[in-house]
């Protein structure tokens, strides 16, 4: 014999409408494929880079390597000119980076270029010189201290107009391994790189110091020469300045140097009206 047995129709259909929201859970959390997923995903940071491109400008970082690799690369039509200063470019660069072994913060002979740096600032230069006219007695800064005085600040003046006028003319950036975060007592102006203002400042001032002083020993012009050198030497070494950031402050220092010496240097009588102002001033 057979057992028939009754099938509880409310259970039944409660069984099966759970295994049915069983089902539709199913479908709605794992209905999208992991490549559709992904590939949505795709499309969705594609939009954002679009859209970012919209509102800031610009194309996506490969389209800025190709517009970048077309238009460094040599096409054929450049003039004599143009390929003159693209060599000249490209050495310069080439030169600068092999030179500056002092561009790493942990360098050895960091420290020292640092000091160098700082002794052809043009802040302790300008601070020295206004420390002696306020300070000294007056009976000690004779006509002739005067006149030494007024022209060392007067050709600082000088190297920071020409320079700054300079740099904010020409806007050259300083070299990408310039380590800028112990650069200090700058300007708006001391962001770009041409002409270097601490060679310009060194040199004119060993110009002048030598022109004043023709009667110093051997030893001591080639201190103030080598000092002038090395602090030269030291902006390339740090990496603030490309070589020829460095050659043409040079040739500019000497520029101011030559006009001075023969047009611009001020007088005994003029220096002595600048000390009596100032002195009054205190």
């Amino acid at each position: 014999m057979v057992d028939i047995h009754e099938v509880d129709e409310s259970s039944t259909g409660k069984s099966s409408t759970t295994k049915t929201k069983n089902q539709n859970s199913s479908n709605i959390n794992f209905g999208t494929s992991a490549n559709q997923r992904k590939r949505r995903g795709l499309r969705t940071e594609q939009a954002k880079t679009d859209y970012a491109d919209k509102v800031f400008g610009g194309g996506s970082k490969n389209a800025k390597e190709t517009n970048y690799k077309s238009k460094s690369k040599p096409t054929g039509d450049e003039t004599k000119l143009q390929l003159i200063f693209s060599s000249y470019k490209a050495f310069d660069i080439a030169l600068t980076r092999w030179l500056a072994v002092c561009a790493n913060p942990s360098s050895t002979w960091r420290f020292v270029c640092i000091i160098l740096e700082w002794s052809g600032h043009g802040v302790p230069w300008f601070a020295f010189l206004f420390y002696l006219i306020f300070t000294l007695p007056k009976t000690q800064i004779q006509p002739e201290t005067q006149f030494i005085l007024f022209n060392l600040l007067f050709g600082l003046v000088l190297d920071v107009m020409f320079v700054g006028t300079i740099k904010s003319i020409v806007q050259r950036p300083r070299p990408k391994w310039n380590h800028s975060k112990d650069m200090h007592g700058v300007v708006h102006a001391d962001q770009f790189s041409f002409p270097s203002g601490h060679a310009c400042r060194v040199v004119l001032m060993a110009l002048l110091l030598l022109h004043m002083f023709p009667h110093l020993g051997a030893p001591t012009q080639f201190l103030i020469k080598s000092w002038a050198f090395w602090v030269c030497a030291s902006r390339v070494m740090l990496g603030r300045h490309y070589f020829t950031d460095v050659f043409c402050g040079a040739i500019l220092s000497y520029s101011i140097y030559y006009a001075m010496a023969n047009w611009l240097f001020l007088s005994e009588a003029v220096c002595g009206q600048l000390f009596n102002v100032l002195r009054s001033v205190k």
